[in-house]
This record gives C-alpha cells, structure tokens and sequence, in this order.
C-alpha cells in the first residue's frame, strides 16, 4: 500500500462523492456501489459514518493514517460535519482540510464551470473540478493560503454554533440545577440569583429559593454526590459546564473538584 493515499470528499445537501488520487488521476471511489452516497442515512453521524465506512472497507489496518483528505461542502451540508474533527483523531488521520465548495467552485475557470442546479456529474468533477482545485491546494503559502485558513475558520466557527445549538435543546432540569449547583459550589445562593438559575435551564419559571439558603452539611454531600454520578454522563456534563460559564464568582468545593476535572 501507498505510504501516501489521496481522498477528496464532495458534501453536497445531504449527498456526499468519493474520489482518490491513483497514476496523477482522480477517480471514483464507490461506497456500496453508489457515485453519491446518502447523509441522511447516516443520521446518527453524518459525515463521520461515511469516514468510518472508508476506513473499514479499504484501509482496515491502518485506518486513515497514511490518508490526506480534503473535504469540500456546501452550506446545506454543515449540519453533517460535527463530528467528523473527533472521527478523524480516532481513525489516525495526521493530514486533512475541511473547505467550503462555493468560493472555490467560483474560483474555476468560467469555460470549465458546470451548472450549480443540482449534483454536479463525475465526469466534470474529476476531469475539471478536482485537478484544478488539487493544483490550488499544493501552491505556496500566499494570498491564497490566507484565504484557505480564513475558510478553515469560518467553518470551525459555525461548527460550533451549531454544535451550541445542539447543546442548547439539552438543557438539565431546573430541578437538577437547584440541587447540584449548590452541591458543586460553596455559598451558591449567595452569589448566584433564583432568575439566573432559571435563565441557565431555559426555563420562565423562576424557582423560590428561601434565604438565607443553609449550607448542607458534608453527610448531605456525599449523599448528593453518590446520586450526581447516577446521572448521564451528558447531563452530568451540562450541569458542570453551565456552572463554570457563572465565572470567577463561584468557588469549587474540595470534594467536587475531581468531578469538574473529570469533564475538562
């Protein structure tokens, strides 16, 4: 095998094309047969099952490791990207980009453009399309470059609003909040308001808090601790995360500074 494998991936909407570098030509590369391979099928990864599949049919032993992989996406594709930076540190790839199709689609040749209405055909992609953004990808460091690193950026950015967004429809409970908060935290009602606690949840209603709130005692702790760690692990997370976005004004309890490092 190639101690050097060259992948390009085309995601397009929710339909994704495969092609590898062989004798300075691009070809196909079919998974299951098919030029386009549906995302939506991958519901559970998107675009990271498609890598997985890659890895497993052709390159079993070495994963992607000896793979440089370049993915190029349009703006309808990027909900199918989230996990595909942790899916490539877990199959081994050292050497890969994640692009935006549209700006460099307008970057080819007028004559060699083809119709932007709906899935370009192989044909064009390997014989135009893909040797001459291969030929951009292996310029110097110059404008272009910049603009590439600027591209890389604007797609790590919007991967995570949208990894936010995701993150944001699995708020814990109010519940949750109102007991492990002041578990995590010494004196938390005293720096952190009931309006505040309901803000964090995404909750309109504000939970009645006496005052002053009696510290528990360390019996109290451990008890709470113990039923805290029979929680999932995501919302464990969660309510761990949202009591450090309350910033310097809290202060970690000694028993529960292992939890907190846990998800860091």
């Amino acid at each position: 095998m190639s101690q050097h494998i060259e992948l390009t991936l085309l995601a397009l909407a929710d339909r994704v094309a495969c092609f590898h570098l062989q004798d300075e030509l691009w070809h196909c590369l079919q998974l299951d047969g098919e030029p386009w391979n549906s995302l939506a099928d991958q519901s559970q990864s998107g675009l990271a099952g498609i890598l997985t599949a890659i890895s497993k049919q052709l390159y079993r032993q070495s994963q992607l490791a000896d793979v440089q992989l370049n993915i190029l996406y349009d703006q309808d594709a990027l909900p199918h990207l989230t996990a595909v930076p942790s899916t490539l540190a877990a199959l081994g790839c050292r050497a890969w980009q994640i692009l935006r199709w549209e700006p460099l689609f307008s970057r080819l040749p007028a004559q060699d453009r083809a119709s932007t209405d709906g899935l370009p055909e192989h044909v064009w992609l390997r014989a135009y399309a893909l040797p001459y953004l291969y030929d951009l990808f292996q310029q110097p460091q110059d404008t272009l470059s910049d603009e590439l690193n600027l591209q890389r950026q604007r797609a790590a950015t919007e991967l995570q609003r949208l990894q936010e967004q995701i993150d944001a429809r699995q708020l814990p409970s109010v519940e949750h909040l109102l007991v492990y908060l002041p578990m995590l935290y010494q004196n938390f009602w005293g720096h952190v308001s009931p309006t505040e606690v309901a803000a964090l949840a995404g909750s309109l209603q504000v939970p009645d808090v006496p005052s002053p709130f009696p510290e528990p005692s360390i019996e109290i702790l451990m008890i709470l601790r113990k039923r805290f760690l029979l929680l999932p692990a995501t919302e464990r997370s969660w309510i761990i995360r949202l009591g450090q976005q309350l910033g310097q004004r809290l202060k970690l309890r000694v028993q529960m500074r292992d939890l907190v490092e846990a998800t860091e």
